[in-house]
């Protein structure tokens, strides 16, 4: 809702494949972004400074291991200080935060069961100034994957 700003910045993204008994996959994504708002130069307060919700640095990274009775897998996600308010103060700052999730799933034929423990360690973090989001939380996810003869399995 801004008339004028200007962004920059770079991601860089790696995904490896490792084993034959036991794969291993990782993969890990970097976003650095410099997100500036430009629109009304004769206003110090607000001219030039991050623009709401824009972090300056993001990070997430996952392990999944593939074995022949499950898959076990982590993955960790982070984001820097970002401001909700154009006005880049302490009263508008969100912290930054990590999260950090487990899942274990097993497959049979057409169905899959999913465990995940999400937020492992708790930690209490605002996306969205005011609204924090939960804790810890637990989910099971069951899929069943139908065939089509058109375009193989679909879920």
């Amino acid at each position: 809702n801004l008339g004028k700003a200007e962004s920059r910045g770079v991601e860089l993204s790696m995904h490896v494949s490792v084993g034959s008994s036991y794969p291993i996959e990782l993969s890990a994504n970097y976003q650095w972004q410099d997100a500036r708002n430009l629109d009304d130069p004769t206003n110090p307060n607000t001219y030039r400074k991050q623009l709401p919700y824009v972090p300056k640095q993001t990070a997430n990274g996952a392990v999944t291991v593939h074995t022949r009775w499950a898959d076990v897998g982590y993955t960790m996600q982070w984001m820097d200080e970002r401001y909700s308010s154009t006005m880049n103060t302490f009263r508008y700052r969100l912290e930054p935060f990590c999260e950090h999730s487990l899942t274990l799933s097993r497959r049979w034929a057409n169905f899959e069961l999913q465990g995940t423990l999400q937020n492992l360690t708790d930690e209490q973090y605002a996306v969205i100034q005011y609204y924090p989001m939960p804790g810890r939380q637990y989910r099971i996810t069951c899929k069943y994957f139908f065939k089509s003869s058109k375009s193989g399995v679909k879920e």
